[in-house]
């Protein structure tokens, strides 16, 4: 199994709620498109296919990035 850290495991939880086929693409696919609009996720929310979730991902990522402890809590499928 590939061993990814915490913000991978987030960045790629944010790709999958997005969707919009993100979600059928490879790990470093959906890690490189956050790192690649990563500046404008918040601009995206209304194109995601589960705005909730997504919104919800961005939220841990940005308290994340300021150093807060999120315990954000994920699925993934085998």
């Amino acid at each position: 199994m590939q061993r990814m850290t915490g913000k991978e495991y987030l960045y790629i939880d944010i790709a999958n709620q997005y969707g919009n086929g993100l979600d059928k693409s490879s790990w470093e696919d959906r890690i490189n498109w956050v790192d690649s609009n990563l500046s404008k996720l918040e601009s995206l929310i209304d194109e995601a296919d589960d705005k909730y979730l997504f919104v919800k991902a961005i939220y841990a990522l940005r308290d994340t990035q300021r150093g807060i402890s999120t315990g954000f809590i994920m699925g993934m499928d085998k």
